[in-house]
């Protein structure tokens, strides 16, 4: 009965699905072209992500007033770093200490990065850039060490400073340069040196995120598959569910690259989309996997079983993507780059 109904009145999923098994050749191959053109977009072209937080509300009010009152980083880098120096003993007074800190501060501000660029004429120019256009200290205010506000006495009875070093440009590449002269200084001079700011800061949760992803991806791979295995009894059955969801954040990963000279994307949008889209892509495939098998075990053949299996599961399936697509859409509402980026 259930396959008689499914037959004359499907919901659309199924009679896209029935015909899709009719024309299953053109369709494969429709598909492969479609997964080649995608991904290749991906890996040949590369996404735009030059995203701008523009911010909104109170915080990006006070933002632009920090900005032109005291001066903001500009779009390339942005922001800045800042140096912390500490001796046990020695204090800012001392002709050492200021050696030590001058001379870091003048190696950052003679790091270059190199950067290449196409120009109109399609000529690849490789050019130098500085790091950071400026460095700032108590050594630059000429304040007396009781009064400097960049000066405090640690518990040993020597000195902490800070300095600051704004950023011209730096790229995630180039973040090893600038904490590799903090460790020289620090090593050759016996002080502690410490540096944090948008560049070093970035780059650490970068790597974070990368290693945490990636040992999350080595993780999950095994452990979905052996789930699978108990739940559906069989290598190829387990495997379907999971090579189609690979392929789906592969080829949606396509997609996003074409959509983000639109709208720019986060830097960490990637992993926003294996997030999403195998968890996601997983279960929607195993529910219409489970239930195509639940049918050809009844006798259907294999066009009807796909067709009650997409009205069924499938129509869950559409309703539940369709629910999740509509939730994220409202981050449009609060017209924040980033947000809108997600």
């Amino acid at each position: 009965m259930a396959g008689t109904t499914a037959t004359h009145t499907p919901f659309f999923t199924g009679r896209i699905a029935g015909w899709a098994r009719r024309h299953r050749r053109w369709v494969l191959i429709g598909w492969v072209i479609f997964a080649v053109l995608t991904i290749g977009s991906c890996v040949g072209i590369g996404a735009n992500e030059d995203l701008v937080d523009s911010g909104k509300g109170e915080s990006a009010e006070a933002g632009e007033l920090l900005d032109a009152r005291f001066g903001g980083g500009d779009d390339e880098g942005g922001g800045g770093e800042t140096v912390v120096f500490s001796h046990p003993t020695l204090t800012v007074d001392d002709p050492e200490y200021a050696a030590v800190v001058q001379g870091l501060l003048s190696e950052l501000r003679d790091l270059r990065g190199v950067y290449a660029y196409t120009t109109e004429g399609e000529t690849e120019v490789v050019s130098g850039i500085r790091m950071f256009s400026g460095t700032f200290s108590h050594f630059d205010i000429g304040a007396p060490r009781e009064f400097s506000p960049l000066v405090s006495q640690n518990e040993t009875g020597g000195d902490v400073t800070f300095a600051s070093a704004s950023i011209e440009r730096i790229e995630s590449d180039d973040v090893a340069d600038v904490t590799g002269a903090v460790s020289r200084a620090a090593e050759a001079s016996g002080f502690e040196i410490l540096i944090g700011g948008s560049a070093t800061m970035g780059k650490q949760i970068d790597d974070m995120v990368m290693e945490d992803m990636g040992a999350a991806s080595m993780l999950n791979l095994p452990v979905t598959l052996i789930i699978l295995l108990i739940a559906l009894g069989g290598l190829v059955a387990a495997g379907v569910p999971v090579i189609l969801a690979y392929l789906g954040v592969a080829m949606a990963a396509g997609v996003i690259t074409l959509l983000s000279y639109l709208m720019p994307v986060m830097e960490m949008w990637l992993q926003i989309v294996l997030l999403m889209g195998l968890a996601a892509g997983i279960d929607y495939a195993l529910f219409l996997f489970t239930r195509f098998r639940s049918e050809r075990e009844q006798g259907r053949d294999a066009i009807e079983a796909v067709e009650i299996a997409s009205h069924t599961a499938g129509k869950g399936v559409f309703i539940a993507a369709t629910t999740t697509v509509l939730a994220l859409l409202g981050m449009f509402m609060l017209g924040n780059s980033i947000f809108n980026a997600i």
